[in-house]
């Protein structure tokens, strides 16, 4: 099967868009892990101003993808240090993988392709502004170029309910990362 058949295929079996980066990454995590790994960064729904730490283990969109074609961006963090930032499509896409550490409210990146460092200032906290989304993540700046605003679901059951893919993404995510050179 071709890799356009496959991709239109879980295109019709979700029927939610998917970054092409992403389901390479999802057909490497099912191949290393199986299908349907639960997502074990989601966490309970959180209070009107968050901890930092309810930045880490979830997928950060910038808007809810509304067809195959619908070019978007999305963030993830995950507690060892290492995050992806990917903006595009299905069909076409640009990411970027870079290491962090996260002190209090405060991350310090390092942009693993050219090594350029920054310290940005985040917040976590609960928002109803583009709704299904009830979690806001706004970052003082973003150095892959990409929004400084994300969104994404406090509640677990939400976030596997609304996205059920989401958490194959995060999966998919930690294994891309983990197989990263640095």
């Amino acid at each position: 099967m071709r890799w356009s058949k496959l991709v239109r295929a879980l295109w019709g079996l979700y029927k939610v868009p998917l970054c092409i980066g992403a389901v390479c990454a999802v057909a490497m995590g099912v191949a290393v892990h199986g299908f349907g790994a639960p997502c074990n960064g989601a966490a309970p729904r959180p209070a009107a101003s968050s901890p930092p730490r309810q930045l880490l283990g979830r997928v950060w969109f910038d808007h809810f993808p509304q067809s195959s074609r619908d070019t978007n961006s999305y963030a993830i963090f995950l507690a060892g240090g290492l995050g992806l930032m990917e903006q595009g499509s299905l069909w076409r896409s640009r990411h970027e993988i870079f290491e962090f550490e996260r002190r209090g409210s405060e991350l310090d990146l390092e942009l693993l392709q050219d090594g350029q460092r920054e310290t940005i200032g985040f917040t976590v906290e609960s928002c109803d502004e583009l709704p299904p989304f009830d979690l806001c993540l706004t970052l003082d700046a973003n150095p892959t170029g990409g929004p400084t605003r994300f969104y994404s679901f406090g509640d677990g059951e939400d976030f596997a309910e609304r996205l059920p893919w989401a958490p194959d993404l995060v999966e998919s995510a930690r294994v891309r990362l983990r197989a990263a050179p640095r």
